[in-house]
């Protein structure tokens, strides 16, 4: 009988899942490093797909704690060394994202601003039908035609 037909399937189930997530977690920290949206975009579905994946193993874990005692020494150590693994990419990867977040509304903040610092003055009626000239941008819209 091979090592295969005796590792417990919730076991194999987390290695791939904690393997595969890792991968996933090293590839967008490093396009959210360059600013690679597109990228960061690209990988969205799969890290959904992986996360749900390893949470539907844990579960199986979580419900019957039994199954840990079957687990042998090596791959009890194996899923804390991957768990740990984990935790650290996701804490980079958590970071890197409010950082990306942040630069992106402070991006914002300062097209809009000098926007409307920069405004030419806009003309508007008045309630009473007369033109009304508005200055420095005052009550004028802004809009973005792309994806920042």
């Amino acid at each position: 009988m091979s090592t295969l037909d005796t590792t417990p399937s919730f076991y194999d189930d987390l290695v791939w899942a904690c393997s595969n997530l890792c991968d996933l977690l090293e590839c967008e920290n490093e396009a959210l490093r360059q600013h690679d949206m597109m990228a960061v975009r690209e990988m969205s579905d799969n890290k959904v797909s992986l996360a749900k994946y390893y949470e539907q193993a844990m579960t199986a874990l979580n419900d019957d704690p039994d199954l840990a005692q079957s687990l042998t020494e090596d791959q009890n150590q194996d899923l804390v060394a991957w768990g740990e693994a984990l935790k650290e990419l996701v804490q980079t990867n958590m970071m890197l994202l409010k950082v990306e977040i942040e630069a992106g509304r402070y991006l914002m903040d300062a097209v809009v601003e000098t926007a409307r610092t920069q405004a030419p003055p806009a003309v508007h009626y008045s309630p009473e039908g007369q033109l009304d000239q508005k200055t420095s941008g005052e009550g004028s819209a802004l809009t973005f035609n792309k994806v920042l």
